[in-house]
This record gives structure tokens, C-alpha cells and sequence, in this order.
């Protein structure tokens, strides 16, 4: 058995994951036969924490209770989801996902405050991905000027320096990752994981967006396909920065980072994000569990009667407001 030490030294392909490593150190001290139950379950328990945290803190955020039910089950239900459930090689994606939520989450007091602190701190501990998103939560602090989001913003800093200090270092075995830049991929990839994926088998949505690559690509249209792709995505982003919804803003530029990123460093190449099905969906779990979560906010607006933007809203129709006449007006036609 490693010492116990190892949970602090013990490096994975140059960075550390301590939630892995402690996890996976006490399930060292059981019989290997209920070991990996240990590691299973206690990984489990702890993927559990962006839900408590959303439960917490719905009020907080004006999330409706049909909302949340919905992006539940989407969240344990995404194509995604299937590498990374129950396994603790996996975890940072899932606080990839919590930081992202403690990143808009009021201001709190008391224990919560050191509670949320904590917990952000042990996402940058936790592996690489959740520290993607610190010039977020730069640009946040900047924005709001409050102590709690330059404590998040210094807090993320840390964990950075480390997780950086790590990888430069190479105090583990160096992987065949080759960080390259290729627009295309991006794009197929988007396309694949978050649009094609969730509605259709990854399978088909691996073949479809293969065959896209493999017939645009090398074409004349490859400018247009990739200028659809972009314009399409660019219309979500632009929607959702002229909302009044202000997490929505965050959260949109943590998925803008985090595809950027994982683009550019994806184990394996940026090719397996469309080509490998399953086996490069992981790095797609934050970016989709955010999006989703952007969409339940929009859904929520809607229920509470708050409208995403200016315009057609439930408060409206029922209250007899400026929606009322044009959907008596549709009746009137009935």
C-alpha cells in the first residue's frame, strides 16, 4: 500500500487530483474485494455535491422546482455522462461543473461562505479542468468589485500556480498529447457533442459528424460550413449576453473557455472529440451540464413569469399584460 502521503505527491499525467487520490487511499485500507465499492460509491457520493449545492442555493438563483427536476434528469442523462457516473478517475469533471455554479452563486455568510470556499478550493485540487475557468471568475471580480469573488479569484490563483508548477515540472510520466489548433475540429466537435449527441445515439452523431469532416474539410466548403457552425453558436452566446440574466453570462463564458481549451489539449488528439464516441465525451460533461443549466435558468424565467429577454412572458398571458391582445388576437382568427 502507498503511504499516506501519496494523496498530496502522487501526480496524474502531471497534475494532481487529490479528491482521486484520497479516495482511492481509502479504499487501499479495505479488502480488495469491497475495495472498488468504496471507490465507486464514495466517488458517487461526491458527484453528488453540484446537486446539493443547486438544491441549497435554488432559491438564491430563482430556479422553478420543475426546472431543476428537468435538468436533473438531462444532467445524469447526457450522452456525456456514461464515462464519467461513479468512477473516481473522472471527478474533475464534475467539479469542473461546481465551480462553475460556485463562480454565480450569491454572496452567503456565516459557515456557507468558508463552505463555498473550500469546496472551490478542492476543485482546483481535484485536476486540471476546473481551472480553466479562472480568468472567469477574474473577469467576475473586476466586474461585481466584491471581496467574495476576489477571495474565489485568489483561491483559483493557488490552486492554478500549483497545477501549473506541476505540469511544468513533469514530475509524472509525460502523455502523447500534442496541443495544436485546428478551427474544424472545434467546430465538429461542438457540433457533436452538443447538438447531435444529446439527440441521438453517439454513435450516429459520431458517424454524421465524421462524415461532415471528411467531405467539408478538404472542399470549398469548408469556409461556409465553418462559418454556419460559428454564426449559429454566436447567436446562443449573443442571446444569452443580452439577457438580463447575469449567471447566464458567466456561465456562457465558461463553456466559450472550457471547449476552447479542451480543443486545443484533449488526451488523444482534438480528433477523437468526434471520432472516439464515448471515449473523449468526458471532456464535454462541464460544457453540456452548463449549457443545460443556462437553459433551465431560461425555463425558469419563463415559469416565474420573468421573461429571458423583453417580450412574451407567462406573468403576461395570465395577468392580462401586452401579451394578453396578441394572443386574443390568435383566438379571434380561431
Amino acid at each position: 500500500n502507498a503511504p499516506w502521503t501519496a494523496i498530496f505527491t502522487h501526480t496524474h499525467h502531471t497534475r494532481l487530483e487529490f479528491i482521486t487520490n484520497s479516495i482511492v487511499y481509502l479504499s487501499s485500507l479495505f479488502p480488495l474485494s469491497i475495495g472498488p465499492l468504496i471507490t465507486t460509491y464514495l466517488s458517487l457520493l461526491i458527484q453528488l455535491l453540484p446537486v446539493v449545492v443547486l438544491l441549497g442555493f435554488r432559491k438564491q438563483l430563482s430556479l422553478h422546482p420543475l426546472a431543476l427536476g428537468v435538468f436533473l434528469v438531462l444532467l445524469a442523462g447526457m450522452p456525456q455522462a456514461n464515462e464519467v457516473m461513479a468512477n473516481s478517475i473522472n471527478l474533475h469533471f464534475h467539479f469542473t461543473f461546481l465551480a462553475a455554479l460556485i463562480l454565480i452563486l450569491p454572496d452567503v455568510s456565516g459557515k456557507a461562505r468558508y463552505a463555498l470556499r473550500l469546496l472551490l478550493f478542492l476543485c482546483g485540487l481535484s485536476g486540471a479542468p476546473p481551472n480553466i475557468l479562472l480568468p472567469i471568475f477574474f473577469l467576475k471580480a473586476i466586474i461585481d468589485r466584491q471581496r467574495e469573488s476576489w477571495i474565489y479569484f485568489a483561491i483559483m490563483s493557488v490552486t492554478t500556480l500549483i497545477q501549473i508548477g506541476l505540469l511544468s515540472l513533469g514530475v509524472a510520466e509525460s502523455t502523447s498529447r500534442e496541443p495544436s489548433f485546428n478551427p474544424m475540429l472545434t467546430v465538429f466537435a461542438l457540433f457533436t457533442q452538443q447538438i447531435l449527441a444529446p439527440l441521438y445515439d453517439i454513435g450516429f452523431a459520431t458517424q454524421v459528424a465524421t462524415w461532415l469532416k471528411d467531405h467539408l474539410e478538404a472542399t470549398s466548403l469548408m469556409v461556409a460550413s465553418l462559418s454556419f457552425f460559428i454564426a449559429i453558436y454566436s447567436l446562443f452566446i449573443a442571446w444569452v449576453l443580452k439577457s438580463d440574466c447575469r449567471p447566464c453570462r458567466y456561465l456562457i463564458l465558461c463553456i466559450f473557455i472550457l471547449v476552447l481549451v479542451t480543443s486545443l489539449v484533449a488526451i488523444g488528439g482534438t480528433t477523437g472529440l468526434i471520432t472516439n464516441g464515448y471515449g473523449n465525451g468526458r471532456y464535454f460533461y462541464g460544457p453540456n451540464a452548463i449549457f443545460y443549466l443556462v437553459l433551465c435558468f431560461a425555463f425558469s424565467r419563463y415559469i416565474n413569469g420573468l421573461s429571458f429577454k423583453n417580450g412574451f412572458s407567462l406573468k403576461n398571458l395570465v395577468n392580462g399584460g401586452e401579451a394578453t391582445p396578441r394572443i386574443n388576437k390568435v383566438f379571434s382568427y380561431l
